[in-house]
Formats: C-alpha cells, structure tokens, sequence
C-alpha cells in the first residue's frame, strides 16, 4: 500500500541519521586574510559608497549578461544596498557578500555573493565574480576556498551552486573543494547577448556536505523508470 506523502515526510529511513536541534543558523564573523602573495585582502564587503559602487562595476564590466533579470539591480551600487541590507540591517539578512580587496589599489575588484537560508542550513553561491582587468590571477578560487571554510565555521549542512556549463571555471573550482556534479540543467537561466537579445543557460548543479549531513539522506529512493541512471551517489 503507498504512503502518503506526509508518512513518508514524517518517517526516518532506517538508513537516515537524524539530528533535533533545529535552531537557525547564522552569519558568523569573518575573520579578514591575505592570500596571493598578500596583495589581495579577503574580507566582507562594507556599507559605503567606495565598496558598492566597486562591487556594482564588477558587476557592469564582467557579469553584464544579467541586465533585464532580477539580478540586474547589482549593476548599480543601490541594488546592493537593496539585497545587503543598510545600517544596522547590513548583512544582517540572507545575503552575504565576500570581496577581494587589491591592497595596492585598495580597490574591491573581486566577489562572492552568498544567499543562506538559516533554517534549512542550506547556503547557495549565487555568483562569483572577478574584475576583467583582474582575471586568471586566482581571486576567484581564493574567495572560494574562504567560504569553503566560513560557511563550515555558521553551521551549514548543504551548500550548492548553478555552474555554467559552458564555461567550466566555476566547476574546476567547486570540484577542488569537494563539490559534486549532481545534474545538469538546460535552460535554467536568462541571459542577455549581443543587440538586447537573450536566451538561456545550461547550468551544472553542484553540491557539497558539511559536518556528515549526508548522513541525513536516505538512499532509500523510489524513482520513475529511467531516473535512477542520473542519481550520483552521495
């Protein structure tokens, strides 16, 4: 007899480890370092005009393929202040930015905006990106490696990113910290190209476990025919 969708929401698998403190969890400090030599500092970004409006440059001569989607506000120093919060609220929220600052210069010219959805323990890498004068340099692996470590350090259990398929930087450095290729997606994104017209992106979903959290996933699986050939296992 098939169970109701609730009994099996409500029923542990006898292969699950279950865990019952289900307190949110949080942005922690993060603890600023030197990486690449000690020409770049790894830090949060800041609520001032000089941060956000490098962050939104960033943004506007490297990741200009966003504009007419939702993310489109970060092409502007407002929309940050829009998605980060301002004064007492600033990254206070789910967002979380990560900047690389070129001690030199001291100008941001790289980023990682984080999203962590506090009760689920899930954290999302919604985009990292380097300044096109500042590419190939390591600054984006650097900042992926900081949160590696950081989004451990607030207590996640999952965390994953969309990695575009086409351009497979972002998946050489999810793989170096573990993350696996769990799906890949076609059409998952919007995007804007050449004379104002758009299409859609084919997206690679990678994932990666903290603390065993694994544990908590049951392999138990009752999958239409044909869908079990695409599970990797975990």
């Amino acid at each position: 007899m098939k169970k109701a969708m609730e009994e099996i929401w409500s029923t542990h698998p006898s292969d699950v480890v279950p865990r019952f403190d289900c307190t949110p969890i949080d942005w922690k400090p993060f603890a600023d370092r030197l990486v690449l030599d000690k020409q770049y500092l790894l830090r949060t970004i800041r609520d001032t005009q000089s941060d956000l409006s490098e962050a939104a440059e960033i943004m506007r001569v490297s990741f200009s393929v966003i504009r007419d989607t939702e993310f489109d506000i970060l092409l502007q120093p407002r929309g940050f202040s829009l998605i980060l919060g301002e004064g007492e609220t600033f990254l206070k929220g789910d967002r979380f930015v990560l900047v690389a600052e070129e001690i030199a210069t001291r100008k941001v010219v790289g980023l990682m905006l984080l999203t962590l959805a506090k009760k689920q323990r899930n954290c999302e890498v919604v985009v990292i990106v380097t300044h096109k004068d500042y590419q190939e340099v390591g600054i984006g692996q650097a900042l992926a490696h900081a949160f590696d470590s950081y989004i451990e350090e607030c207590g996640v259990e999952m965390a994953f990113v969309w990695a575009a398929a086409e351009h497979p930087a972002t998946q050489k450095i999810m793989k170096t910290l573990g993350f696996v290729a769990r799906a890949v997606v076609p059409g998952y994104y919007r995007i804007c190209g050449a004379n104002d017209a758009y299409r859609r992106t084919i997206e690679v979903f990678m994932q990666k476990f903290y603390g065993e959290a694994e544990k908590m996933a049951t392999k138990q699986l009752d999958l239409l025919s044909g869908v079990q050939k695409l599970i990797v296992p975990w």
